[in-house]
């Protein structure tokens, strides 16, 4: 899977891979204008910690802009 969220981990991966990264960014059919952000993790993770998901159970939840939808 080639899922890449933009982080202070991930930075270094940007430099020098411009079309590299342009590459990743257009596999994903809902993210297609760049990589993932740290907002679209948290945003799941909030949901998960919240009352709101208290009838979800052993559920996994992608989070990666529609890569494995396709």
């Amino acid at each position: 899977m080639c899922v890449v969220i933009d982080s202070s981990l991930t930075r270094d991966m940007k430099v020098g891979n411009e079309k590299g990264i342009t590459q990743v960014s257009t596999m994903h059919p809902f993210g297609g204008g760049g990589l993932g952000m740290p907002d679209d993790v948290a945003g799941v993770a909030v949901f998960l910690a919240s009352s709101d998901s208290r009838w979800v159970t052993g559920s996994m939840v992608t989070v990666d802009g529609g890569y494995t939808a396709h």
